[in-house]
């Protein structure tokens, strides 16, 4: 009896979209070379979502958008990285080329083009995107036409006072002249410079997330933390995340007064502080965590150190896990954390009353060096007690152990790992 040939085109199409989701750009091309009925498929998810990083890239997608508007109606999302700094002769011909390109993307999602030149704002707030839910914009008349146009869809707004680009903290007149009469009945996430978010939040119905660009403190166009946050005191903001080069202790004691009785995320980014001052923001943040009645996830960012080898990696692993201890006990509901090494994510557990660094995740987004790292602080970690659940932890070794993508990882041969997991060497 003889079997059937099992072939891709047998696969029902869901089966074949799912896969084909999995795939890369450079894949997806090559399956649109294959069958019409794949090709189908794999152009749907090759357009979907269009990420564009520099000027070549841009103006090979917006061509075949303008030679092929069956592919244009299938565009959802679109953003373009690293737009020029300034304008070159072509930059007119190129702004058209963008125009004409949009003109036929009618079923867009989320438009995302960091421009800061006239012309484009100008061109694309001729446009109109029925389904439009997201838009990054550089803030200025003609952008804010486009948003005026766009009030009764748009949920998600990125905004940047291109007016004001010493940040002196106030809004340009130009921009509040724009402003008069609009509301925005669905906008459910803001990202802005501080000096904006008030204007924004009294013409916003319901905010539930909020991203801060916080000017330099005591600066000339530093804002006052409390005077910003009290903005967003009747909006139901569950998310909050600041951006700042150096820590304010004023951000948060704000964030904690007028948004601690909801708030569930809290993330700080910081892109100058000094090594001297990390273990100060620690010790000002746990003082302020009590004010937040149901925080469960803590997210800071910050690049002061370097995890160059095993010793600072564990050193940061072993101050994160003290710091985040101390952290539960001020604020009980926390329960998702990562801190300074951006290393790993920690999880709490209730059953062990204790943090653990989520291994999967790092096994997925680590090189096997850091994951090594990682693992074989783990297994110290739980032959000190400092982790006192190791069942917990040897399940997630073995998850990542055996993980094919891992090729059972060689390097951490010799640690001890095969004799704590009971696997033989």
């Amino acid at each position: 009896m003889s079997v059937p040939r099992r072939t891709l085109q047998a696969l029902p199409t869901e089966v074949i979209a799912e896969v084909l989701g999995y795939c890369s750009s450079p894949e997806l091309v090559v399956a649109c070379r294959t069958s019409k009925r794949i090709s189908s498929i794999a152009t749907r998810h090759l357009y979907s979502n269009i990420l564009l990083r520099g000027i070549t890239s841009a103006v090979r997608c917006f061509r075949t958008l303008v030679s092929h508007p069956q592919c244009a109606l299938l565009v959802k999302k679109l953003c373009w990285e690293h737009t020029p700094a300034r304008t070159t002769s072509a930059f007119p011909a190129l702004c058209k080329l963008i125009a004409r390109a949009l003109r036929w993307t009618a079923n867009l999602q989320v438009l995302d083009i960091p421009h800061p030149f006239p012309t484009l704002s100008a061109l694309i707030a001729t446009l109109h995107f029925p389904r439009l839910t997201t838009s990054g914009l550089v803030l200025d008349p003609n952008s804010l036409d486009f948003v005026r146009t766009h009030v009764g869809t748009l949920s998600r707004i990125g905004l940047y006072d291109h007016h004001n680009p010493a940040h002196d903290g106030a809004i340009s007149p130009e921009t509040s002249r724009a402003l008069e009469g609009v509301r925005f009945p669905q906008l459910r996430s803001l990202l802005a410079r501080a000096h904006l978010v008030p204007h924004f939040a009294a013409r916003a119905d319901t905010i539930e997330s909020a991203a801060i660009l916080w000017s330099p403190a005591r600066s000339p166009g530093s804002q006052d933390p409390s005077s910003v946050l009290a903005s967003l005191a009747d909006h139901p903001v569950a998310q909050i995340s600041h951006r700042m080069a150096d820590f304010d202790v004023d951000v948060t004691r704000g964030t904690a007064e007028h948004l601690g009785g909801r708030l569930q995320l809290l993330e700080i980014q910081l892109t100058s502080i000094r090594p001297s001052d990390i273990q100060a923001m620690y010790e000002s943040l746990m003082h302020v965590l009590p004010s937040f009645k149901c925080l469960k996830e803590v997210h800071i960012w910050h690049a002061s150190r370097r995890l160059a080898n095993h010793n600072t990696v564990w050193r940061a692993l072993d101050e994160e896990l003290s710091i985040l201890t101390r952290w539960k006990r001020h604020c009980p509901t926390l329960a998702t954390a990562s801190l300074g090494s951006r290393l790993v994510r920690w999880t709490y557990c209730a059953d062990a009353a204790a943090w653990y660094p989520d291994l999967v995740r790092v096994a997925a987004e680590r090189d096997e060096h850091q994951v090594q790292m990682v693992v074989v602080w783990l297994i110290f970690a739980v032959a000190n007690g400092l982790l006192p659940n190791a069942g917990r932890c040897l399940q997630d070794l073995r998850k990542i152990y055996f993980s094919p993508q891992r090729k059972n990882y060689p390097s951490l041969r010799g640690h001890g790992l095969e004799r704590f997991m009971g696997v033989a060497a």
